[in-house]
């Protein structure tokens, strides 16, 4: 329970080849948080025999509550790698930019063939790079 309680970082492994070219890296990403301790959650679930406990009630991003988190900045013309990570204990996500295109070049830090994608589906500890 350290995970859904909040023990959680990403952790940033680079590797010695680069997968692509780029000017600059971002990180972003996304965390499930309740108010309740799991044990408190999961004591509550099993009283009511819920087998399901895949409901957040808040979404952090970059450890910040999504409301008021800082926007991201780019700079027009610039060639950006992001790093998208799920630290999601239980949801699923949909990431998505708005009137962009991006290339997954790694997926769960397996490097890929670019593919260009509209967005991504995102389950718990699932991580991409974009471009």
């Amino acid at each position: 329970s350290q995970l859904t309680d909040g023990l959680r970082t990403p952790f940033i492994v680079h590797e010695k080849i680069k997968p692509s070219t780029y000017d600059e890296e971002k990180l972003l990403y996304f965390e499930d948080w309740d108010l309740r301790s799991f044990d408190a959650e999961l004591a509550i679930h099993s009283k009511l025999n819920i087998k399901d406990i895949t409901t957040a009630y808040r979404m952090l991003i970059n450890g910040i509550n999504g409301n008021v988190t800082q926007p991201v900045a780019f700079v027009p013309g610039k060639r950006y790698r992001v790093r998208v990570v799920s630290l999601l204990t239980v949801m699923w996500i949909k990431f998505r930019m708005p009137g962009h295109t991006m290339q997954i070049i790694d997926q769960d830090g397996v490097a890929c063939n670019p593919v260009e994608v509209d967005g991504l589906d995102m389950g718990p500890g699932q991580r991409f790079s974009i471009l």
